[in-house]
């Protein structure tokens, strides 16, 4: 039950970041993607 917990707390934290990412790197649309990318992965691997 923990585990969900924490996964959703992280998933909110993480689509946080992605949005000051985006704000900083407006002009850096390659570096938004990575770090979407980077992000997704980070949570299928905590989830499995």
């Amino acid at each position: 039950m923990l585990y969900p917990v924490i996964n959703e707390k992280r998933q909110i934290i993480d689509l946080n970041g992605i949005w000051n990412f985006k704000l900083e790197d407006d002009a850096s649309p390659v570096d938004i993607s990575k770090t979407t990318r980077h992000g997704i992965s980070d949570g299928s691997s905590r989830f499995i």
